[in-house]
């Protein structure tokens, strides 16, 4: 059984454009394996083969498998993420973070990242105070960066009490959905952070 990731599924289905599914297997399969003594020419201390085959699976089929599996929609957003030491870098680890916590069914911790994520784009406080005061301009007269200063700080609160251990915050309880919600959020508000 080989593990596939819904973001690995998402990319199959894309290349497989609706029709068959076909792929190569290179095995190699070596017996009597001691990692012991693994330096060297194991070909010489222990029996090797190897081959390649190829696996077609029909459409109709590989449906029917995919209905039958515990698999989700994916929506990758993109989010611009330099190696350095800036802002956008350590937001951008800490949703790459998240998703390898999702990816180990730590929901909670995942949710806790993206909200770490927006600490490390911005301070909290004065997201706060942004967002009281676009809440005081009428709804029908308030500019896209007044809306998504609100948006921006709704999400903050959503994702606020998995990081913390009160009983109110021990009632919430995070899932594989609702924990990819608020990353695919965060991931997007941050995204366009510069029409705040």
């Amino acid at each position: 059984m080989l593990p596939v990731s819904d973001e690995q599924l998402a990319v199959i289905e894309q290349r497989r454009a609706v029709g068959d599914l076909q792929f190569w297997l290179d095995i190699s399969v070596v017996l009597g394996y001691d990692p012991a003594v693994a330096a060297g020419d194991h070909n010489n201390r222990w029996p090797v083969r190897q081959f390649q085959d190829s696996v077609s699976v029909q459409g109709e089929a590989w449906e029917r498998l995919l209905a039958q599996a515990n698999a989700g929609m994916s929506l990758a957003i993109v989010v611009p993420v330099p190696l350095d030491r800036s802002t956008a870098a350590r937001a951008g680890a800490h949703l790459r973070e998240a998703i390898r916590k999702v990816d180990t069914g730590e929901y909670s911790d995942a949710v806790t990242e993206a909200r770490k994520a927006m600490e490390a784009a911005g301070d909290p406080d004065r997201s706060w105070k942004a967002a009281q005061a676009a809440l005081k301009v009428a709804r029908d007269s308030r500019s896209l960066g007044q809306r998504m200063t609100i948006a921006s700080y709704a999400m903050y609160g959503l994702a606020s009490p998995a990081a913390h251990g009160d009983e109110n915050a021990s009632a919430v309880k995070w899932d594989q959905e609702t924990a990819l919600a608020v990353i695919a959020s965060v991931a997007a508000l941050l995204a366009c952070s510069d029409r705040q």
